[in-house]
């Protein structure tokens, strides 16, 4: 008894250990970090748009709502977006936590999967959704032995997580499936499917709105069918391009092979040894899960390398239960599977991290440095429609409330940009009517992304010639009226 609780208080405090360790470089990255578009653009709708607007806008978003409610309370209640970060990196750091105590991994594959790129940087460091899927997924997988004792807090889980990205609901459906199939069966439980159930029907109201604006997944049948047998088969390539940044044909070729023969090696021995009942939910969380995040890709969109973590959670979800089956050849290949995938991560990672620590990754910051500092009191910054300027309102607005952002597209208040509106052509005289007209009594500047050539139109700041990661390049210029 003595000897357990001393190995219990030795591992609590190497957890502690990690914990702190994970945390300490994670905010080291954060506090090297300059935020871009994508994460600016959430805490834009989250502060300035009622619920009833936001949810109007998700189908041209692309992403559920879970994420827009998680950071409501911080951006409308006046907290500083240069904090953003510290969003992620809390939750990221529970879920090394529920990691490191919760799951039947041993020490070499925690680390292993804690280098991986669902954990280290990408979802700790930049602020977006992924890193509330990485805690959901590892929550869900903490529960999943116990899930028919705590039914209503197992299947909130899997309704939260639906709430978070089309390309994790493959194996979030397959995770429902399963349950209601044991609990009709067992004649029990089976009312709080409705949970995860109500979530995906809210899922689908979101993602499938008939509006006038085209829907992010707005795809037409013969876009589908053409060229299918392309598309089945670049979509392999384009899986492992984004997920591990791996661009050679063979070398993918191989890894999947590999990847291939291991699987239908796990499967084979679960036929041998009749355990299909026991491993069930693995294969049905496998298939389902992995041929949805594929397919996804394959014919909907490539997307970027931090969507490519969900890919890293889903394997780590798989091989988290099978381990729970008492099989030793599956557990050791299960393993040999999950540490091929997360070290194949554990590069692009490490490159991306290192970039991200040696170049700028958007002059977004810097372009709202510029504007704090030198433009006037209530002066006004007019804004034409073009998707970097989340990022340059985002970090202005946390330090001067007094300078005005103006939509000259609406012709109102800068809200937030919506993704699928196509513009119309803004001339330099209509920036002058709206300078001369709205803001008749106040200094007028432009932002803008491309060059202006008007000599009414002087450049006060410029960093489009430089390079950076997120390609976010901005002209500030001072309207002479």
């Amino acid at each position: 008894m003595i000897k357990n609780k001393q190995f219990i208080e030795s591992e609590s405090f190497i957890n502690s250990v990690i914990i702190l360790i994970y945390f300490a470089v994670s905010l080291f990255f954060i506090l090297n970090h300059e935020a871009w578009r994508d994460e600016a653009q959430a805490w834009v709708i989250a502060k300035n748009l009622s619920l009833k607007e936001i949810i109007n806008i998700l189908h041209v978003e692309g992403h559920p709502i879970l994420w827009f409610l998680l950071i409501i309370p911080f951006a409308k209640l006046g907290f500083s977006f240069y904090y953003f970060g510290l969003v992620s990196l809390l939750i990221m750091t529970f879920s090394v936590g529920i990691l490191l105590f919760k799951s039947p991994f041993d020490y070499p594959e925690k680390i292993v999967i804690i280098l991986s790129s669902s954990f280290l940087y990408y979802n700790s460091t930049i602020a977006r959704v992924y890193c509330l899927i990485t805690f959901l997924v590892v929550a869900v997988c903490s529960l999943y032995e116990n899930r028919y004792n705590r039914p209503f807090l197992y299947c909130l889980l899997l309704g939260l997580l639906l709430q978070t990205h089309i390309k994790i609901c493959g194996f979030v459906i397959a995770l429902i499936i399963e349950y209601v199939f044991n609990c009709y069966r067992n004649k029990r439980l089976l009312k709080y499917s409705l949970i995860p159930f109500t979530s995906f029907v809210f899922l689908v109201l979101e993602l499938l709105q008939n509006k006038n604006e085209e829907s992010f997944i707005s795809i037409s049948i013969p876009s589908l069918l053409s060229d299918f047998s392309t598309k089945i088969l670049s979509g392999f390539y384009k899986m492992f391009s984004v997920a591990f940044g791996i661009e050679n044909y063979y070398l993918v070729f191989f890894l999947i092979v590999v990847i291939f023969i291991l699987i239908i090696a796990i499967i084979n021995i679960i036929i041998e040894a009749g355990m299909i009942k026991d491993y069930l939910s693995s294969v049905l969380c496998g298939f389902i899960g992995i041929t949805s995040y594929y397919l996804i890709t394959a014919f909907v969109y490539k997307g970027h390398r931090q969507m490519s973590t969900i890919l890293i959670d889903i394997i780590i979800s798989i091989v988290w239960i099978t381990l729970k089956a008492d099989n030793t050849r599956i557990k050791n290949l299960s393993k040999i599977l999950l540490i091929i995938f997360c070290l194949l991560s554990v590069r692009i990672t490490v490159i991306e991290a290192c970039d991200d620590l040696k170049n700028v990754y958007s002059y977004g910051k810097e372009t709202a440095d510029f504007i704090e500092e030198n433009l006037s009191k209530n002066g006004v910054v007019l804004l034409t429609y073009d998707y970097r300027n989340p990022v340059v309102y985002s970090y202005v607005n946390s330090n001067r409330k007094d300078i005005i952002f103006y939509d000259v597209e609406n012709r109102e208040p800068y809200r937030f940009h919506k993704w699928s509106v196509k513009n119309r052509e803004i001339t330099t005289e209509d920036l002058l009517e709206i300078a001369i007209d709205c803001f008749a009594g106040r200094e007028v500047y432009l932002l803008s992304t491309s060059e202006v050539d008007d000599e009414r139109f002087g450049l006060l700041y410029s960093n489009i010639n430089k390079r950076n990661i997120a390609e976010e390049n901005y002209n500030v210029y001072q309207i002479s009226k």
